[in-house]
């Protein structure tokens, strides 16, 4: 008895550890390495004033980015899990 939950255990990781290496691969579509996945943002350097705001508003617009970035992501897996 031991013998076949010890099978179904190295045969169960061997699967998982090869659909994780499909998934870093990109075998499954979709890009979720980061929210901007070509260049990285910098909003520059705040200070008190106009050019405040502008980090400020420049760094919501990441955060949403972000965040739409996380949403699809999770579509995907469900697509996935669903296959």
């Amino acid at each position: 008895m031991k013998k076949k939950f010890a099978l179904i255990g190295l045969i169960s990781g061997c699967v998982l550890i090869l659909i994780g290496i499909l998934v870093f691969a990109g075998a499954f579509g979709g890009d979720f390495s980061s929210a901007y996945s070509s260049y990285r943002y910098d909003s520059g350097y705040a200070t008190f004033g106009a050019d405040f705001y502008t980090y400020v508003s420049n760094n919501a617009a990441e955060a949403a980015e972000a965040c739409r970035a996380a949403a699809n992501n999770t579509r995907e897996m469900g697509k996935v899990l669903k296959a």
